[in-house]
């Protein structure tokens, strides 16, 4: 039976456990169990044979209870130790969040918002070689530096021992409290200086009650950014009673003063102030543990300092006040989760200012995990209406018989629109492999058949009434192989033919046609799979108001399309075109012939040509008849490389469009006149008289992304060249490829 001990630092517990007594047959595997109650754990993750794992889901403020067993041939054991692990730091350059205040809250507001604390948070790092403790204070906003302020976080070092979990032998007693701040001196142009100190007469510490007992100044590292309203204050552990890993900052509060600082730090002088109440308690969210992480390698922001000989002119030209934006970030460094057909959740933080529309783009890069196998890319533009803080989206996980080990891939959030990017601003995807991997393909298991065709048809993860619904739609047929073959075909076809896609991947692929013409590489896989995941969006045919939330994504979708630079540069849809003009040019685009009332019905749609206007003439074109059956055969056999293989027709192994052309030409050749692609029925027969979702399920290339290739599933990236650029971080029209 292992013996396991669990370190916590923050998000991440990491565990370690003595090798297991085995019997006489060598461990095949750790299983790791978890719990939020003592003797609640469940199946969390395996580590093979590894004798440690980080479990990088943790919540960074919950209390959870572990424990491993262990696996061989001769059986399970029983199951470690029972260890609790409480939440009591991070190494993150953010910090660990301890305080949060509301906003305009400050007196006289709401004129002072410099002065409107909104958040603490504590971290500690060795720099140098030496233990530091960074503070870090944000106000509402800083656009202004103002003279005469002072902004202080103030905190009792250490708390007696009696309060920590587990107990510390031989902790400090308490001796007092202590505070950093930043200070702008009485100047037109502010000085900003960072201090340290004491504040109340408490055994050894010297200071004054009715006055700061200013020690010296903080150090170097410290700096205040203006646009995010963060205030850093790093100080050395040695300068404030030289607090050690496992002692307790305790009963933090921020503050905030105008006028002569040097008057008083009691809170009823305060222009701002956060409650410390039970603030003792080391695990109330308002304490902060030590936890001696390595240096943390984010650069501080540079502090604005007056030149120190300014040289006068006749005509100063004033410097414009910095504007606040929003800053966004990943919650968290890592995500990991088991290898399977599932999907792990990533949430992007809107800190800053929040009162406006912003946006930021989220992509993926392929390290040792692989998009054709191990996960689908992540390609989305999340955009945060006002008030919106944080948005979560999936990161879908392939299942594959491939024996691998732990995988990685990294994510990235590019691209910021009327924001900026805060750190972490990349964070790694790790996909642990599940172990013993099967002797056949995973894709021949009925239930991981019909999850892959939600991530590769639907980009989401399928929910539990549709998954057994088509689950049970091929197992039905038992044991008889040529029945169950068919089933799985139509079961693939209906999701090509399903609603939930054809008004979201269909939908947009006949408005990038529409825009830029029916050429083959219109659009790209890596633009088809960031704009349906922005119309497929909180979407579930059959479930809630899915009707009501499919709307107002296409609309909204339809609205940021027709303002994006690629569409608006075209000649025939610049702003202040007639409406006959635009109208003309999406359909010709497209290849299809309109009715008559289908024309007049998109010119009318576009009214005065604003941008609501646009957006309507586009729908209208792209969800008329014509336009809907003359892109429905290009369409479809695009979907066979994006669904099934994906990549682009043209990527390796291919390098060409011959594949493309043949498949094209086939389903062509099986068309009949008069059909109309908007009956399902008729739809199903034509795909099922070409024969093509059979021969692509079948391919030697589709089955080799689950098992069976010699390499495993390690191919090379569809879209290499935009992938660089994602990377690269340009412009956000280079998630949009050759748009001719």
């Amino acid at each position: 039976m292992p013996n396991l001990t669990v370190g916590r630092d923050g998000g991440v517990a990491k565990l370690t456990w003595s090798e297991a007594d085995n019997g006489g047959s060598a461990v095949t595997n750790y299983s790791i169990f978890r719990g939020t109650v003592s003797g609640g754990e469940v199946f969390l993750a395996s580590s093979g044979t590894a004798a440690s794992y980080n479990d990088a889901t943790a919540d960074a403020n919950t209390t959870y209870f572990y424990r491993v067993s262990a696996t061989n041939t001769v059986g399970t054991s029983c199951g470690s130790n029972e260890v609790k692990s409480v939440p009591i730091g991070e190494s993150q350059c953010t910090g660990l969040q301890e305080v949060i205040d509301p906003t305009g809250d400050q007196k006289s507001a709401p004129g002072n918002a410099d002065l409107d604390v909104t958040e603490v948070r504590v971290a500690d790092n060795v720099i140098s070689g030496k233990e530091k403790i960074s503070f870090k204070l944000r106000v509402a906003n800083l656009g202004t530096l103002l003279p005469n302020r002072q902004w202080r976080v103030i905190w009792n070092y250490p708390v007696p021992c009696a309060v920590c979990d587990p107990v510390t032998p031989g902790g400090t007693p308490f001796t007092g409290s202590y505070y950093v701040g930043m200070n702008t001196d009485s100047s037109a142009t502010p000085v900003v200086s960072f201090e340290y100190g004491t504040v109340t007469t408490v055994e050894a510490v010297p200071a004054n009650t009715a006055a700061p007992n200013k020690i010296g100044a903080a150090d170097a590292e410290s700096s205040v950014n203006q646009v995010t309203g963060i205030i850093t204050i790093v100080v050395s552990a040695d300068k404030v009673a030289n607090p050690k890993v496992g002692d307790v900052v305790g009963s933090l509060v921020g503050r905030t003063f105008a006028g002569n600082g040097n008057s008083t730090l009691l809170s009823s002088s305060s222009t701002d102030t956060t409650s410390s109440t039970g603030a003792q308690d080391p695990f109330t969210g308002k304490a902060y543990r030590l936890v001696g992480n390595a240096a943390c390698v984010t650069a501080p922001p540079p502090t604005p300092t007056p030149s120190p000989t300014p040289t006068p002119t006749p005509t100063p030209t004033p410097t414009p006040t910095p504007t606040p934006t929003a800053v966004f970030q990943f919650n968290s460094t890592t995500y990991a989760v088991q290898e399977a057909v599932t999907a792990v959740n990533v949430t992007v933080i809107r800190g800053g200012v929040t009162s406006t529309t912003a946006a930021v783009d989220v992509g993926s890069a392929d390290a040792t995990a692989k998009q054709k196998g191990d996960y689908t890319y992540v390609i989305a533009h999340l955009v945060f209406a006002p008030n919106e803080t944080q948005k979560t989206f999936q990161v879908l996980i392939s299942d594959d018989g491939y024996t691998e080990g732990t995988e990685s891939a990294t994510l990235l959030l590019q691209n910021p629109t009327n924001g900026t990017l805060g750190s972490p601003n990349a964070a790694t995807l790790q996909i642990i492999d599940n172990t013993p991997e099967t002797n056949s393909n995973p894709i021949d298991i009925s239930r991981t058949f019909v999850g892959q065709h939600y991530h590769d048809f639907l980009y989401r993860d399928g929910d539990l009434q549709g998954q057994d619904f088509w689950t049970n739609n091929i197992e039905s047929c038992g044991a008889n192989a040529q029945c169950r073959q068919v089933k799985r075909i139509d079961t693939s076809t209906a999701f090509f033919l399903s609603i939930e896609f054809k008004e979201t991947g269909y939908f947009l692929i006949r408005a990038h046609k529409a825009a830029f013409g029916n050429d083959k590489t219109v659009p790209r896989y890596t633009v088809f799979l960031r704009d349906q995941r922005e119309i497929a969006d909180g979407v579930i045919v059959g479930q809630g108001n899915w009707q009501d939330q499919l709307n107002t994504n296409k609309q909204n979708y339809l609205v940021d399309f027709v303002t994006r630079p690629e569409f608006t540069s075209k000649p025939s849809f610049a702003p202040g075109v007639s409406a006959a003009t635009y109208v003309d040019a999406l359909f010709a685009n497209s290849g299809a012939t309109p009715t008559t009332a289908e024309r007049n019905a998109a010119i009318s749609a576009y009214g005065s040509g604003d941008t609501a206007g646009r957006a309507a003439a586009l729908k209208s074109v792209i969800e008329g008849g014509s336009v809907f059956n003359k892109l429905y055969n290009d369409a479809f056999v695009l979907m066979q490389y994006y669904g099934y293989l994906r990549r682009n027709p043209d990527d390796a192994p291919d390098n060409n469009f011959s594949g493309y052309d043949f498949w094209l030409a086939k389903l062509n050749s099986f068309s009949q006149p008069g059909e109309d692609m908007r009956d399902d029925s008729q739809a199903f027969n034509r795909a099922k008289r070409a024969e093509m979702v059979r021969a692509f399920l079948e391919s030697v290339e589709y089955r080799e992304r689950f098992f069976g290739r010699s390499t495993g599933n390690q191919f090379a990236p569809p879209d290499e060249g935009a992938m660089t650029r994602i990377i690269k971080g340009v412009m956000r029209f280079a998630f949009f490829g050759d748009v001719g």
